[in-house]
């Protein structure tokens, strides 16, 4: 049985969705052996044992040597990337990270130590999967929960997502929304998760802060019950090359999506039957708004035909099998070579390790592991 490590620094959603869900679903299958253990947690010893290893997203110096030291004893590697991170738009606040010179290094490097680029994005493969001996598509699933029954007649409008989206936010949705706001006050709710752009505090709409923790995240999105999803975006080559997720996370949930009509939305999207397809124009979003606020048979269609694209297409099962159908032939037989004494030192592994957190983070670094560990006091204490 072959013997599959993915390697991650947080379990962030590019994690889960790229390939933790559908690779411990395979194993649960018996069809492989999998684990997914963080960058500073791994062993030599298990190491030694795979047959392929998987880096999510991977910029780090520690990566990089980490493999250079795999590949020289034989495994099969593989790159994961969801955004096209060489070319991220200076006025995401992730933008500073990416642009370094250093990260920029680092993933050009990874890329060419690896064997397979594994992704959701159709322009991705196209942009990168000439660096790579073979290109993987992976479908990102939808991790269904149930949806709870509303209560009374409000509207429910929201928007989930990082910092990274507010400024599209401002940009797409101010005035459809102002005039949303004004057209149907209490009929409608509008709340934002994650972000939280200028527009939220101007029409005083409810915001959820960001959870770190991918289980709390979605649990909080069961709890909202939201019927309508926002999920705008620029027209720039950055953007056409993500991934449909939202529409993917919103449908999960029962929610209708309002989307731009653009890549990667329009490969997906069947307008007014599956979700709304919008240019982006304010007077075109805040009519679509109106008709499905107004239109409750038209919303129960659409989530109809929802519930089965999901049920029938996106389910972990679905996306895992298509992955092992692509992924299996490609990995060698097991090569059990020597992985260097850069593996066999713990302590070079840590002060790497903690040098590329310095150099991410720089003198916020106290107050970012502050933070961290504040997060993880709070859920267990959730937990309680």
């Amino acid at each position: 049985m072959k013997h599959i490590i993915l390697l991650y620094e947080e379990l962030i959603p590019s994690v889960r969705l790229c390939g933790y869900e559908q690779l411990t679903y395979l194993a649960k299958q018996g069809k492989l052996s999998f684990e997914a253990m963080q960058l500073r947690s791994v062993k030599r010893r298990e190491l030694k044992r795979a047959d392929a290893v998987i880096f999510v997203r991977g910029d780090s110096d520690f990566e990089c040597t980490l493999a250079k030291k795999l590949a020289q004893a034989g495994k099969y590697l593989i790159y994961v990337l969801d955004d096209d991170l060489l070319n991220v738009p200076p006025y995401l606040a992730s933008y500073s990270h990416y642009a370094a010179a250093s990260a920029q290094k680092n993933i050009k490097t990874l890329m060419a130590y690896c064997h397979c680029l594994l992704t959701p994005s159709e322009r991705l493969a196209q942009k990168y999967g000439a660096l790579f001996d073979r290109t993987i598509l992976i479908e990102e699933p939808a991790l269904c929960s149930k949806r709870q029954e509303k209560s009374g007649e409000v509207i429910r409008i929201g928007f989930a997502g990082s910092l990274d989206r507010t400024q599209d936010l401002e940009q797409i949705l101010a005035q459809p929304l102002r005039n949303i706001r004004k057209k149907y006050g209490d009929r409608v709710a509008i709340e934002f998760f994650g972000t939280n752009p200028n527009i939220a505090q101007e029409l005083g709409c409810r915001h959820y802060p960001y959870a770190q923790d991918y289980a709390a995240y979605r649990e909080t999105m069961e709890s909202l019950c939201w019927d309508i999803g926002l999920a705008p975006m620029p027209n720039t080559a950055f953007h056409a090359c993500k991934h449909y997720n939202k529409f993917i996370e919103y449908g999960s949930f029962g929610i209708i999506s309002i989307c731009s009509a653009l890549p990667p939305y329009d490969r997906v999207v069947r307008n007014w039957e599956n979700g709304v397809l919008c240019p982006n124009e304010p007077e075109v979003w805040e009519a679509a708004l109106s008709r499905l606020i107004e239109d409750a048979q038209l919303r129960k269609h659409i989530q109809k035909t929802l519930y089965w694209q999901i049920s029938s297409s996106f389910q972990v099962s679905q996306t895992a099998e298509n992955l092992w159908k692509q992924l299996d032939r490609h990995i060698p037989i097991l090569k059990r070579h020597t992985l260097g004494w850069v593996l066999a030192n713990k302590i070079q592994w840590r002060a790497m390790w903690i040098l590329t957190k310095i150099r991410w983070y720089g003198w916020r670094l106290p107050l970012v592991a502050l933070k961290k560990l504040t997060d993880r006091f709070n859920r267990n204490e959730g937990r309680k």
